[in-house]
């Protein structure tokens, strides 16, 4: 039968399509509330999840057009790793999925990984609310704690100055000039 014969050659492999798949963090974490991701795929194809406690110098770089950079995971030992498969069928299909952080706060990188193909977000989860007021050559920070809205005195700020990290310190009302 020539139509089988030219045919068979001419299916799509669909675990091509598990190469393609986008990982997204909130703008915002408190640890108040349940930590999450969202997993956006098109196939079913299960996705190795794991989160690693980083300090947040080695993401963040200072200057006006640098970028946050990749974290190098394999030697560094995960907080938690689990296994998340996305509802059957080859189509798209957005995925809340929670990360198991409980109420701890840090700076953390999420790591989604597919065979070898592998997505990066990194989550600040803070009870700290700032509210900044700029204006040139003056700077005011007031700190205060979210679950309790008391002020945060003596809070650590890092400013960025000519392009390097400069550290100060809220005062007793937790504001910073």
């Amino acid at each position: 039968n020539l139509w089988a014969t030219w045919c068979v050659p001419c299916l799509t492999d669909l675990h091509t399509l598990d190469a393609y798949f986008a990982l997204y963090a909130p703008d915002s974490n408190v640890p108040l509330k349940p930590a999450t991701v969202r997993l956006e795929t098109y196939t079913s194809a299960p996705v190795d999840f794991a989160v690693y406690a980083v300090d947040t110098a080695d993401v963040l770089t200072a200057g006006s057009n640098a970028r946050p950079r990749a974290i190098d995971t394999r030697h560094r030992t995960p907080i938690a790793r689990w296994r998340f498969t996305p509802p059957g069928g080859y189509q798209y299909q957005s995925n809340e999925i929670a990360v198991p952080l409980a109420a701890r706060e840090g700076f953390f990188v999420v790591e989604a990984r597919r065979g070898n193909v592998g997505e990066q977000v990194w989550i600040d989860r803070t009870r700290v609310g700032l509210i900044v007021q700029q204006s040139p050559g003056h700077v005011l920070v007031y700190g205060a704690d979210l679950g309790t809205g008391r002020p945060l005195a003596g809070m650590r700020v890092q400013l960025l100055v000519d392009g390097r990290f400069v550290t100060r310190k809220t005062d007793a009302r937790g504001i910073l000039r």
